[in-house]
């Protein structure tokens, strides 16, 4: 199991954990006024992160010359307007024309939730088009594809479920995404329904966190998620 931590409130309890981990990676808000934020992850020893991903398809400029900090892109959402383009598969394929060492890509951001929470809110058929429009021709390239990250709800699941009834056998991720904001014990839980349902599919917790709690609930539910993600096979 994958996981990132979105959020530059988690710095220092991800960097007081001192175990490595090639699953660890980063969610990064690009922003132009928090330049030292965003270097915490490339200067200090004990960050052991791997790789990062910024909700677009092009890398974050502070990140670009990290050696063993790996991009990747994410296609945030569906079609804009009468696009009908092929604007994100084609940004990934000038990357790697250009050198860029591209491995993984993201689909879709919560497209199962709302603008207003920072979902995509994709209609599943819609994102079952771009999907092989866009995603699935970088697999015949030998880029692993993560399936949409769905929040952590049944909302979610029957979102996902959906989905792949439009692909029609069109769609073939090599990994699924989720986000959890809730308790521990809940997150365990839809963690191992998703591995009853998809069992030949990877898990990538893309974001997660348990909103509104004091320090010692928020340290407990981190490193109680650390050593579920990093146990995890």
């Amino acid at each position: 199991m994958a996981f990132f931590r979105c959020a530059a409130t988690a710095a220092l309890l991800t960097l007081t954990t001192a175990s490595s981990s090639v699953k660890r990676g980063l969610c990064v808000v690009p922003s132009a006024h928090e330049h030292e934020d965003s270097a915490i992850w490339t200067t200090h020893p004990g960050s052991n992160l791997t790789w990062y991903y910024n909700y677009g398809p092009e890398p974050t400029e502070e990140y670009e010359n990290t050696p063993g900090l790996e991009f990747v892109p994410m296609l945030w959402g569906g079609p804009y307007g009468d696009s009908h383009g092929t604007e994100f598969l084609d940004a990934i394929r000038r990357q790697i024309k250009h050198g860029s060492n591209i491995t993984h890509v993201l689909g879709f951001n919560e497209p199962d939730g709302p603008a207003l929470s920072g979902g995509s809110d994709i209609l599943p058929q819609i994102a079952a088009e771009e999907w092989k429009k866009q995603l699935e021709p970088l697999k015949k390239e030998g880029i692993k594809l993560g399936a949409p990250a769905i929040t952590g709800s049944p909302r979610g699941t029957m979102w996902l479920q959906d989905f792949f009834t439009y692909c029609d056998g069109g769609c073939n991720p090599d990994f699924l995404a989720v986000h959890y904001y809730s308790t521990f014990e809940y997150m365990a839980s839809e963690l191992g329904k998703l591995t009853v349902a998809y069992p030949s599919l990877p898990i990538w917790v893309t974001e997660w966190g348990y909103d509104h709690q004091d320090l010692y609930e928020t340290q407990w539910h981190f490193n109680q998620s650390i050593r579920l993600f990093e146990d995890w096979r």
